[in-house]
């Protein structure tokens, strides 16, 4: 499974040149990018399984399979990372 770093920089409109960005900023950015970057390889996984070239190669369904779990421990994780901050907000907003 592969971690991608939040960036140090992002793309903000009209924030001037050197400023800082929040880390609010950095964050929704980041999860923005990951939303679309999973639905792409959500994308992929299935036009490869509805492929009839992946089905007759015995390695192309193994090199699908392997992609399939990294993607499914990749969408648990981020669950799990979502749940957390869920519950930490709901504790905050409780004190």
């Amino acid at each position: 499974m592969q971690v991608t770093q939040i960036a140090t920089e992002i793309n903000a409109v009209g924030d001037a040149d050197g400023a800082a960005v929040p880390l609010s900023d950095r964050m929704s950015q980041a999860l923005a990018n990951g939303y679309v970057g999973a639905g792409n390889d959500l994308a992929a996984i299935q036009a490869a399984s509805n492929d009839p070239v992946t089905a007759s190669s015995p390695a192309a369904l193994h090199e699908l399979q392997l992609n399939l779990a990294d993607y499914t421990k990749r969408m648990i994780v981020a669950a799990g990372l979502a749940n957390h901050a869920n519950k930490t907000v709901e504790t905050l907003l409780k004190s």
